[in-house]
C-alpha cells in the first residue's frame, strides 16, 4: 500500500532580528468575590502599530527549561520584533468569562 503525497508545502517562516525584551509589569490581586486574579502589562515602544502581540497558554510539559511540574503553566506573550516573554503561574483553572478575562491593546 502507497502513502499519500501532499503536494501542500510550509509556507517559509520568516526570521526577524530580535531587538530585547518588552517592558512588563504584573500585579496580584484578589477580586471582591474573592478570586485570584493577576494583572500583566507588556510595553512594546518600538513595535509596528499594524502588529497586535498574541498570547497563549503552554503546560509546564510543552516547555523544555524546566523540570515538568504539574502545579503550573506558562502565558507566552509575543510581539515581533520582541522576544517572547512567559510567566509561570499556578495550573488553577482559569475564569473566562468575558467580565473576567480581559485583554486589551493600546495601539
Amino acid at each position: 500500500m502507497s502513502q499519500p503525497t501532499t503536494t501542500k508545502q510550509a509556507a517559509p517562516k520568516l526570521r526577524t532580528i530580535k531587538i530585547g525584551k518588552p517592558i512588563y509589569r504584573f500585579k496580584k490581586q484578589t477580586n471582591e468575590d474573592g478570586q485570584k486574579q493577576i494583572l500583566f502589562e507588556v510595553e512594546y515602544p518600538q513595535i509596528d502599530p499594524s502588529i497586535k502581540p498574541e498570547h497563549r497558554f503552554m503546560s509546564a510539559y510543552e516547555q523544555k527549561i524546566e523540570v515538568p511540574d504539574k502545579n503550573f503553566r506558562f502565558l507566552l506573550i509575543a510581539g515581533e520584533p520582541y522576544v517572547t516573554i512567559a510567566f509561570k503561574i499556578p495550573a488553577l483553572e482559569l475564569d473566562m468569562s468575558e467580565d473576567k478575562f480581559v485583554e486589551s491593546w493600546d495601539a
